[in-house]
């Protein structure tokens, strides 16, 4: 079965847009409080799928007036409109689609850098508009390369390299991630 999630990062560069589109960038920048709070929607991501309803109905409870157009667009979104007997109407992306909890206690990709680097390099190696004949060519020669790049990573000759950064935010992420159920809860 195919699971459908987000981008991590094209999830809060989302997030980011609509704070701009919404008139809300001056005050993100001014008023820390604010900033601090619109942050907390993306860390909503970060924190077991059964919590985030209950974590969102907090920080729409903490949130002044000047942000319900944004909270508008999140609950419309990712949450769902509250309906009657205690419900709530499907969002546009299930929590499930977005949420990376699991995928941080799997260790699993929380971006999609890897799919974007090999979309940027088939663009570079395939000309445009190529023959079917050249597609198919293209396509064995990927295949191959591909072929060899596992086997080479299957007998440890070759490693994956991740730049530290970045491997040290996953690092960061995970133990926040996995400290959820230790932080008392208020």
């Amino acid at each position: 079965m195919t699971t459908i999630s987000f981008c991590f990062f094209h999830f809060k560069q989302n997030l980011w847009r609509q704070i701009q589109t919404l008139g809300l960038q001056q005050l993100f920048v001014e008023n820390n409080d604010v900033r601090h709070l619109l942050k907390k929607f993306g860390c909503l991501a970060l924190i077991p799928e059964q919590f985030v309803i209950a974590e969102f109905e907090k920080l729409q409870t903490d949130s002044p007036d000047s942000i319900n157009d944004f909270i508008d667009y999140y609950e419309d979104n990712y949450i769902g409109r509250p309906i009657r007997n205690n419900r709530r109407r499907t969002p546009r992306f299930s929590i499930s689609m977005w949420n990376i909890y699991a995928r941080l206690d799997q260790q699993l990709p929380r971006t999609n850098n890897s799919s974007e680097g090999w979309h940027r390099a088939i663009q570079y190696s395939v000309r445009s508009h190529p023959s079917i004949y050249e597609s198919i060519k293209d396509l064995k020669t990927e295949q191959h390369a591909t072929l060899i790049m596992a086997e080479q990573l299957r007998s440890g000759s070759m490693k994956l390299r991740r730049r530290a950064k970045y491997e040290l935010i996953d690092e960061q992420l995970q133990q926040l991630a996995s400290s959820f159920y230790i932080i008392t809860r208020d």
